[in-house]
């Protein structure tokens, strides 16, 4: 059952799954939490998902800090 785990090329691709897929209990990715923002992922470039979509022109610097800042915070 577990024997792709024993061949080491595949430890990248299993960690980046873990890293980028929302944790039940802090209902956040360990990549949010460890970045401040949401991985962008080549699926994501390629379908224009809304996660990598630019953020608001008006939303200016402070008020994106003062967000992010809550968020880490509530995911803590």
């Amino acid at each position: 059952m577990y024997h792709h785990l024993k061949d080491k090329f595949h430890w990248h691709d299993i960690l980046l799954a873990y890293r980028v897929t929302i944790n039940m209990t802090i209902k956040e990715t360990p990549f949010f939490l460890l970045y401040g923002r949401d991985a962008v992922l080549p699926s994501d470039i390629m379908f224009g998902t809304a996660r990598n979509a630019k953020p608001d022109d008006t939303e200016d610097k402070f008020d994106y800090k003062i967000k992010l800042l809550n968020r880490l915070r509530t995911s803590y």
